[in-house]
């Protein structure tokens, strides 16, 4: 099984954000999760991880 090490969590409620954040960071010892609150926000983020070869391996 392979590790997963880069998540990016989008929705607009930050409290899932929190939430699953935390939950991920526990169960899987993720190394980085990273949010954003709306499709605008993601898009961005995934462009400028594009940029620096750091795409997120898993996207919920």
């Amino acid at each position: 099984m392979k590790v997963i090490k880069r998540i990016l969590l989008v929705d607009d409620d930050v409290t899932y954000l929190y939430l699953t954040q935390r939950l991920l960071r526990k169960l899987w010892a993720v190394v980085e999760v990273q949010t954003a609150v709306n499709g605008e926000d993601a898009l961005k983020l995934l462009k400028e991880r594009t940029e620096i070869e750091q795409l997120p391996e898993l996207i919920i």
